[in-house]
C-alpha cells in the first residue's frame, strides 16, 4: 500500500529535553567516554549539537574532542552543522543504501519532505569534503547487510555531487567503523603491530573500476587477528 502523501513541514518530535543531552554528553566527557545519539531529522541534529556545545563551553573543545562523540543516522545536516561536527571530532555514521532506496526527485524523501529538503539528505560529499570523520553502514534488517551495495550506494548518490570518491567510500566502509568506535589500533589499519584483520579480495579492476561497473568482488581470504576464517562470505 502507498504511503500517503505528507506536507512538506511535517516534523517528527523530539524525544529528550535538551537538558538531558547536555547532562548525557557532560557526563560522557567527564568519563572520558564515546557518547552516541540516534537522530536522522535536522532538528534532532540540531538538538544534539546545542548540547555538545554548552558542553564545549564548560570542559573545553578538547576534552569533546578526545571522546569522538558520535551521531548515528545523519541524514540531515547543513553546512553549519557539518562545520561543529568537523570542529569537535565528531563522527557521522551513515547508511549510503537509504538514499539508494528512499532518494532522488520522486522518492520517499520527496514525498515526505519535498524536493527541495530531499535532495540535501544524506549529504556525504559535504561530510566528507569538511572533514567529518564518517563510517557506513547498513542499518539492517532496515537494508540489506550488504557492505560493496553501501560503497556502491555512496558513490552513485541519487543527487549529483553528493557522493563519495571510491577511496573515500571505501575506507568509511572498512577503517571508518573501527575509527567510530574508538578500536582503531594507534598504528594504524596497515602498519607493523596492528591486528592482522585483513580482506583479500578478488578482482582484476582497480577500486575505481570495480565501483564504476557496480562489481561484487568474491573474498578469497579472511585474516582474524592473523588467523584464516573459513569459508569467508
Amino acid at each position: 500500500m502507498r504511503a500517503l502523501r505528507r506536507p512538506a513541514d511535517t516534523a517528527g518530535a523530539l524525544r529528550f529535553a535538551t537538558a538531558s543531552l547536555v547532562e548525557h554528553v557532560r557526563a560522557c566527557t567527564r568519563a572520558g567516554v564515546q557518547a552516541g545519539f540516534h537522530c536522522i531529522g535536522d532538528a534532532a541534529v540540531e538538538q544534539v549539537l546545542t548540547a555538545v556545545g554548552v558542553v564545549v563551553e564548560e570542559l573545553g573543545r578538547a576534552a569533546v574532542r578526545a571522546c569522538r562523540h558520535r551521531l548515528e543516522h545523519v541524514e540531515m545536516a547543513g553546512p553549519p552543522a557539518v562545520a561543529r561536527l568537523r570542529e569537535w571530532g565528531m563522527v557521522a555514521s551513515v547508511q549510503p543504501a537509504f538514499d539508494a532506496a528512499w532518494g532522488g526527485p520522486a522518492g520517499m524523501y520527496a514525498e515526505r519532505l519535498g524536493p527541495a529538503r530531499a535532495l540535501a539528505c544524506n549529504p556525504l560529499a559535504d561530510l566528507s569534503a569538511a572533514g567529518v570523520a564518517l563510517a557506513l553502514g547498513s542499518d539492517a534488517p532496515v537494508t540489506p547487510l550488504d557492505p560493496w551495495g553501501g560503497v556502491h550506494a555512496a558513490v552513485d548518490h541519487r543527487t549529483p555531487g553528493s557522493g563519495l570518491r571510491p577511496v573515500d567510500a571505501f575506507a568509511a566502509a572498512t577503517h571508518g567503523g573501527w575509527h567510530a568506535v574508538r578500536a582503531e589500533h594507534p598504528v594504524g589499519p596497515l602498519a607493523v603491530g596492528a591486528p592482522a584483520h585483513l580482506a583479500l579480495w578478488a578482482t582484476e579492476q582497480t577500486l575505481p573500476g570495480v565501483l564504476a561497473e557496480r562489481a561484487r568482488p568474491a573474498c578469497r581470504l579472511l585474516l582474524v587477528d592473523g588467523a584464516p576464517v573459513e569459508n569467508p562470505l
